[in-house]
């Protein structure tokens, strides 16, 4: 749980995004609340963080492969064979 010292303490920076994007996020947001994003700031930041949990153990990974000489056989998800 973050911690009001902790929201405090965390800086931030804007970022823009095309508009399309933005009402798309904004349909899917008022078509399934049950999503739990009350705003497009909610939306793209979990999408931002998931995104990054993805890619860190992908990149972890390849780090790990690559020091067994297995570098080749690391398969991501989505990827053609």
């Amino acid at each position: 749980m973050v911690t009001n010292k902790e929201k405090t303490s965390t800086k931030y920076s804007k970022i823009s995004i095309p508009c399309e994007m933005k009402e798309e996020i904004e349909r899917i947001i008022d078509s399934d609340r049950k999503l739990g994003f009350v705003s497009v700031q909610e939306f793209v930041k979990d999408a931002i963080r998931r995104n990054i949990i993805q890619y860190s153990s992908i990149s972890c990974e390849k780090r790990n492969s690559a020091s067994n000489g297995n570098e080749n056989k690391v398969k991501v998800k989505g990827e053609a064979n």
